[in-house]
């Protein structure tokens, strides 16, 4: 990766709709050299998708909760299933440590949090709940160190 590799990176971390012309003229490329080099980003794993960033409070999920749980490893399929089938459910980290799962979730109230509880429990045994309060440093791009909330 180099320079030019980075500046794409960090335009399109800015604004991910930005056409291939437009960020060819930001960095000084053709259309096809910009294509051909966000089309390598995305082959190596560099660039996984682009997003839209929702604010969650404005779209009605006004309670996000992180939730771990350590099930035992037979219940890891089902549990993975269980994830992607949760639309409240935004991430999945498998961790190291006395948890073997956290996972980060945006629900509208507390009894919606209680219910997906529930399903949880129901999978993976015990569930520790913890309520976000603050949000004290949005998520931040690893490459560049800035704010990917755009």
């Amino acid at each position: 990766m180099d320079s030019k590799d980075r500046e794409l990176i960090e335009l399109l971390r800015d604004e991910a709709r930005l056409s291939l012309r437009e960020l060819g003229a930001k960095v000084a490329l053709s259309a096809p050299a910009v294509a051909a080099r966000l089309k390598r980003l995305e082959e190596t794993g560099v660039i996984r998708a682009y997003r839209a960033v929702i604010d969650e409070g404005d779209a009605s999920l006004r309670l996000t909760s992180l939730i771990y749980l350590n099930p035992p490893p037979a219940k890891d399929p089902a549990l993975r299933e269980l994830f992607s089938g949760e639309a409240a459910v935004s991430r999945v980290l498998r961790l190291f440590g006395p948890w073997r799962y956290l996972i980060e979730v945006h629900v509208s109230c507390v009894s919606e949090l209680n219910a997906l509880c529930r399903r949880l429990e129901g999978e993976a045994g015990s569930v520790r709940v913890e309520i976000v309060s603050e949000e004290v440093l949005p998520l931040r791009s690893a490459l560049t160190g800035k704010s990917q909330a755009g």
